[in-house]
Parts: structure tokens; C-alpha cells; sequence
């Protein structure tokens, strides 16, 4: 049931200014966050803000997943590149399943330097007794 989950999860979302699927996309994650508190988005814009290409790279390489194009999205051990219905149902899915079932961070696959620099809110959080 939405809200009544134990664990959060984090949503890493890579979009364009001026995509349209990723304005889509940006719709659903919003329903997400509202109807799942326990979701995290992290979103990157990668047309414009150049240096967060190296985040979106390097997730991607820990994926096995080449750039292709946006939007691309970590979700625990998945990774999806394009936004869809079908895409949607999934990360729901997967979501769901995570709220339970404490989900792997897909930040954790890359090298320590790119999170500090990137998500330095994680770290704190986890540093915290």
C-alpha cells in the first residue's frame, strides 16, 4: 500500500531541457513522489549541465548500458533508457517491490568521488547513527 512502506528508494532520473518524452516522464515521477513518500528523485539535466553527463556515464557503465539517449533511469538494479506505459508499469513495479524489500542503491556502483560530489546529502544521511 502507498506510504506504508519500510524502506526508501532512490530514483536516479538523467533528462534534457526541452525532451518530451522526459517531460513525460517528469509527469510520472511527480504522481510517484506524491503517492510514495518513501520515493527519492534525484534528477540530473544533462543537455545543458555538462559535468552531470560524467554521473549519467558512469551509472550507466556500472549498468552495462551505453548512453543512447534521455531520459535514463536507476532504479535499485535496473535501468531503463527511454519513458513509456510500459516503462511506467515497470518502475512501478520495481518500486513496489523495493518498498518492501530494501532496494540496492544504484548510486553504490559508481566511485565513491562521483557520489561525494553529486549526492553529498546521501552520504550525510548514512553517516548518521
Amino acid at each position: 500500500m502507498p506510504g506504508d512502506g519500510l524502506h526508501g528508494v532512490n530514483v536516479y532520473y538523467f533528462w534534457g531541457d526541452g525532451c518530451p518524452v522526459c517531460a513525460q516522464q517528469r509527469v510520472f515521477l511527480d504522481w510517484l513522489v506524491e503517492n510514495y513518500p518513501e520515493v527519492e528523485v534525484h534528477d540530473f539535466e544533462v543537455y545543458y549541465e555538462i559535468p552531470n553527463r560524467e554521473l549519467l556515464e558512469a551509472l550507466s557503465e556500472a549498468f552495462g548500458e551505453p548512453v543512447r539517449a534521455v531520459p535514463v533511469t536507476f532504479i535499485g538494479e535496473q535501468a531503463w533508457i527511454g519513458f513509456s506505459q510500459t516503462i511506467a508499469t515497470q518502475m512501478l513495479a520495481s518500486i513496489e517491490r523495493y518498498l518492501t524489500y530494501e532496494a540496492p542503491d544504484a548510486a553504490d556502483l559508481i566511485e565513491a568521488e562521483l557520489r561525494e560530489r553529486f549526492l553529498p546529502e546521501e552520504l550525510e544521511e548514512e553517516e548518521q547513527p
